[in-house]
């Protein structure tokens, strides 16, 4: 069972980085973006 933890971890880092490769602080760039323009949408 600690095998199948350890590859599921290990696939999820893997999807993070293919769908995200700049990483959190791009995460984090887009959602201040979004928050910013939040109560009136362009």
């Amino acid at each position: 069972m600690s095998n199948l933890t350890l590859i599921l971890f290990g696939a999820l880092i893997i999807f993070f980085l293919v769908v995200e490769p700049l990483g959190l602080a791009r995460l984090w760039q887009i959602a201040k973006e979004k928050l910013r323009l939040w109560p009136f949408p362009h």
